[in-house]
């Protein structure tokens, strides 16, 4: 039988992002994540091929994370309730997810994901938003009646954009977005979705 790791992979990640959300991808260094999980640093090394790995791991299971939820909220076939319940799901996340908020809105996948990455990690990030994309687009089919350009920044708008700066400034001052803020993504929602072309 073998025998378990002392020191497991998620254990490191989750310090790595602790450490990326408390002080951005500089604070991620093997010296810190060592000393956050007493992990030898060549304990760290035999897991991840490099710091800049697990510092594009941290954002990568993170962006992943949140896809999980808003995916599930906007379905497989949206529509203009759906549409709403993923505009939505973005303050909610930031509620229940401070730290990784601090991740996602306050920073550049280009800080954590460098240009050098192994086939894997690039392809990872390559491919990190085609799910999203792909969703957003048979919304602005289905909802606003095309999925050409103009449509989808209206969609990508409503359904992203608006929200993600509606909790931004919260995020920054590290504080939980107020219910206020479900009441803007609605307005903005039903304004930006009445105001399409017919």
């Amino acid at each position: 039988m073998g025998r378990t790791a002392r020191h497991r992979v998620e254990d490191m990640l989750a310090a790595a992002t602790r450490l990326a959300a408390a002080g951005g991808p500089e604070a991620v260094t093997i010296g810190a994540i060592s000393a956050a999980t007493g992990a030898p640093v060549g304990s760290i090394y035999h897991r991840f091929e490099s710091r800049d790995v697990i510092v594009a791991e941290a954002w990568l299971s993170t962006m992943e994370g949140f896809q999980v939820g808003y995916l599930e909220a906007l379905g497989t076939q949206p529509d203009l309730r759906t549409g709403l319940q993923a505009a939505l799901h973005i303050p909610a996340w930031v509620r229940e997810n401070p730290a990784a908020a601090r991740i996602l809105v306050l920073n550049r996948r280009e800080d954590f994901v460098g240009p050098d990455q192994p086939p894997a990690v690039a392809r990872r990030a390559r491919d990190l938003n085609a799910g999203v994309t792909a969703r957003i687009a048979a919304f602005a089919s289905c909802v606003l009646g095309s999925d050409g350009e103009d449509a989808m920044a209206r969609a990508w708008y409503a359904l992203a954009s608006a929200p993600t700066g509606a909790v931004q400034r919260y995020i920054a001052a590290g504080q939980r977005p107020p219910d206020l803020v479900d009441e803007l993504v609605r307005e903005t929602y039903a304004a930006v979705i009445a105001g399409a072309p017919s």
